[in-house]
């Protein structure tokens, strides 16, 4: 099982340490709860794309300053499909490319994703193959419904005293 960040993979801010006014603990709970709620829609989206969808797993840091919460998404590395990935890959390649192309290394920076789309398709022959989180990323971006404005609505705030 591969698990990928689901900030990073789904552009979605899960952060809660910067709210003081919320419970976290119901928080965490009530997004979780939303996410498995939109399980069916995720299953959907990566079979259509050849990868097996395994659920979803709430991160919390054990300390802030360095991380911050997620939704992390589980996926299998046996595809369902190696071919159907590989036609969406090639189809999408020209954007692919972009995406990969304004993630290079520079100084200060170090670029975790592939180079190119060629290394992806290449990675995909190997018997053992974990989807590079920027390609898989981008395959996904506008087949998911959830906005950042749902993570926000499944907030539960502490009860405030009145003066």
């Amino acid at each position: 099982m591969i698990t990928y960040n689901g900030n990073s993979l789904l552009k979605l801010n899960f952060g809660l340490y910067e709210h003081d006014e919320i419970n976290h603990k119901k928080t965490k709970k009530h997004i979780l709860r939303f996410m498995q709620e939109h399980k069916t829609e995720f299953i959907k989206v990566f079979k259509d794309i050849g990868i097996t969808f395994n659920g979803f797993e709430y991160y919390s840091p054990k300390y802030y300053n360095f991380e911050n919460d997620a939704i992390d998404i589980k996926i299998s590395h046996r595809l369902i499909n190696k071919q159907k990935l590989k036609k969406i890959i090639q189809k999408n390649k020209d954007m692919l490319q972009k995406a990969l192309d304004k993630n290079k290394s520079y100084d200060g920076y170090t670029a975790l994703s592939v180079g190119t789309v060629e290394e992806e398709l290449i990675k995909l022959n190997n018997s053992f193959y974990e989807p590079d989180i920027l390609i898989l990323s981008e395959l996904i971006k506008d087949k998911i419904s959830i906005t950042q404005e749902d993570i926000y609505d499944n907030f539960v705030f502490e009860d405030v005293e009145q003066w």
